[in-house]
């Protein structure tokens, strides 16, 4: 929102009035570190459109009550997102992933399948899952030698037009 104080133009994060204020929780069944963007985009958001330091530290104060009310981190994981590196960390000695995989996201297992692949550069990338997704085929898929009688051009009788 921007307002008018003094001459001087102020920003500040806007809600709508129907805004409710849910978050992903942390029982869901979503990849933790869906949870975690969800938490560093807010927080970015309010550092980017903030212009004072004490309308950013009243926004850090709401997101806070939001982020516990919903139940949707623990304090380690708020402490991570706040953290903000400006150049390269020294301590992260792992180079940049050489190769990703995309696999289907399972609750318990998948974050155990990431530290193990981490050692060797390798990036996972989670795809939801569904029982849409499982269960049903939209489309039926037909070889190629069930269409042998399909027809692609058909010809006027009237006129040289097909």
């Amino acid at each position: 929102m921007v307002s008018c104080n003094n001459n001087e133009l102020r920003t500040i994060v806007y809600r709508k009035p129907t805004h409710t204020n849910r978050l992903r929780d942390e029982s869901s069944h979503n990849p933790t570190s869906h949870k975690g963007t969800t938490i560093k985009t807010l927080t970015i958001r309010a550092q980017r459109v903030c212009d004072t330091p004490d309308s950013l530290h009243d926004e850090n104060r709401y997101l806070e009550c939001v982020f516990h009310k919903n139940n949707s981190t623990t304090l380690t994981l708020l402490d991570k997102t706040y953290y903000q590196p400006t150049e390269a960390d020294t301590t992260n000695r792992n180079p940049t992933p050489v190769t990703t995989v995309t696999m289907p996201y399972i609750k318990g297992t998948s974050e155990t399948i990431s530290q193990t692949l981490q050692p060797y550069n390798i990036r996972v990338a989670y795809k939801p899952t569904t029982l849409r997704h499982l269960l049903a085929n939209v489309k039926d898929r037909d070889k190629p030698n069930n269409r042998q009688g399909a027809v692609y051009k058909i010809k006027c009788s009237d006129c040289q037009v097909s």
